[in-house]
């Protein structure tokens, strides 16, 4: 199974290049060997535009996971969200996210992190989830991490942020356990590095595979990570250009 990740340049969430439909039509069309593209944020600015994208889409064996408008306001918008496309199919659909650091918070329901964790954990199950060459996968976005938090005394080791929630633990445990791939598409790159890779390293554990792009933004470079079984992978460099950034990672 060939997976790949892929960024782009990013003005800002209020601003998504038009060109990056052209981009983005030009690169699935050149991996026709891959079963998965992953797409930093801030991808596409419209559904109008991932129409346009799948119309012209002659790649119809990739599966690939991008996001229509500002994931941070997502929810001013029916058809913003992160979407699965199989070839011309969509798969998936408008999943917005919940929450974006380590306060846990609802961009709009302040103080509220139970059931933050709970939208999240019952989304992962059904509505971030889907099969590609029989490999669970589900999709963490940008932030969700924070689902996660790093012990500073134990040398910033992840675990899950409601541990002592005895039946909330449980589900995410068994999400883990049940999921082959996480993907962890963020906007731009994220700082604390250390931290941040303590959390892929987590969810690649027990020979799993996690996979995070961010785009680049202003001084900020593009950031892939690839974690396998909880140690990092650098992956084959395919292409890096004045547009994006790809790359490319050969799983069993």
């Amino acid at each position: 199974m060939k997976c790949s990740l892929v960024s782009l340049i990013a003005i800002n969430s209020d601003k998504i290049p038009k060109e990056n439909i052209n981009s983005i039509i030009e690169i699935l069309n050149k991996l026709t060997d891959n079963d998965l593209v992953l797409f930093a944020g801030w991808t596409l600015a419209t559904k109008f535009d991932l129409d346009e994208v799948i119309k012209e889409n002659n790649n119809n064996i990739t599966t690939f996971v991008l996001e229509v408008g500002d994931g941070y306001r997502g929810d001013k918008e029916d058809d913003f969200g992160f979407y699965v496309v199989r070839g011309k199919e969509i798969i998936k659909s408008a999943i917005k996210q919940i929450f974006m650091d380590s306060s846990i918070m609802d961009f709009h329901e302040e103080n509220k992190p139970i059931k933050n964790i709970k939208k999240l954990i019952d989304e992962l199950n059904e509505k971030r989830y889907f099969n590609i060459n029989d490999k669970n996968i589900r999709l963490i976005i940008c932030g969700e991490h924070n689902i996660l938090k790093s012990k500073k005394d134990k040398d910033y080791k992840a675990q899950f942020r409601f541990e002592e929630d005895t039946e909330l633990n449980n589900q995410f445990q068994a999400i883990v356990q049940k999921t082959d791939i996480f993907l962890n598409p963020a906007h731009t790159r994220m700082g604390e590095e250390h931290i941040l890779q303590k959390k892929l390293s987590y969810l690649s554990q027990h020979l799993k595979l996690c996979l995070f792009t961010a785009n680049k933004y202003l001084t900020k470079d593009h950031q892939h990570y690839l974690f396998r079984d909880g140690e990092e992978e650098k992956g084959k460099i395919k292409e890096v250009n004045k547009k994006y950034k790809i790359t490319t990672i050969e799983i069993n």
